[in-house]
């Protein structure tokens, strides 16, 4: 409901308007359901872009064309991460699409069964293209978690070895006056 200060928009407002006067027949729903997917993916022609009205973030690719930097974490000397999940991913926009075609219209007012048909459809490829994307961004976060906790791991070790070593040097004896090594004679 918040209108979005540099678009002057809602959210609300924008789903309101793609389906403005419900899904008529099937020709309505598709494009109905193709502008949705307009306004999500922030598609450049589109002025109620996702990017521009819903998020506040930064946009996936940046005013230039140029995909906008992730952020990073270099985790130990040879290993750089790429990380950081954002509302704009495909996987959450592709969800919150299909779960607002089904929130916004009330699918048993649909009388045309392809209308519905296509509709309905739409709404649940984007749930599941979504369901599908979080998935593998989990996975992918859990492998980066895995690659955190095994580099941690093995600073630890380190550290063990080190302060071992530290350890041993600090427990060495004082040199005794016979027990230095004797200068090297002069060569005349």
């Amino acid at each position: 409901d918040a209108v979005n200060l540099a678009t002057g928009l809602a959210p609300r407002d924008v789903v309101a308007e793609a389906i403005a006067g419900g899904i008529g027949g099937e020709a309505d729903a598709t494009t109905k359901a193709a502008k949705l997917a307009d306004i999500y993916a922030s598609a450049g022609a589109v002025p109620q872009r996702f990017e521009s009205t819903f998020f506040n973030g930064t946009n996936l690719v940046a005013d230039d064309g140029t995909p906008s930097a992730r952020v990073t974490a270099r985790i130990d000397e040879s290993t750089v991460i790429s990380h950081g999940i954002q509302a704009n991913d495909p996987a959450f926009t592709d969800l919150l699409r299909g779960l607002s075609m089904l929130a916004s219209t009330d699918a048993s007012e649909i009388d045309d069964p392809e209308a519905y048909r296509v509709w309905v459809g739409a709404a649940v490829e984007a749930v599941s293209a979504g369901v599908a994307g979080l998935i593998d961004t989990e996975s992918r976060l859990g492998g980066q978690q895995k690659a955190v906790e095994n580099v941690l791991q093995m600073q630890r070790d380190r550290h063990t070895l080190f302060n071992s070593q530290v350890l041993s040097l600090e427990g060495v004896g004082p040199l005794r006056g016979g027990d230095a090594p004797e200068p090297a004679a002069n060569a005349a």
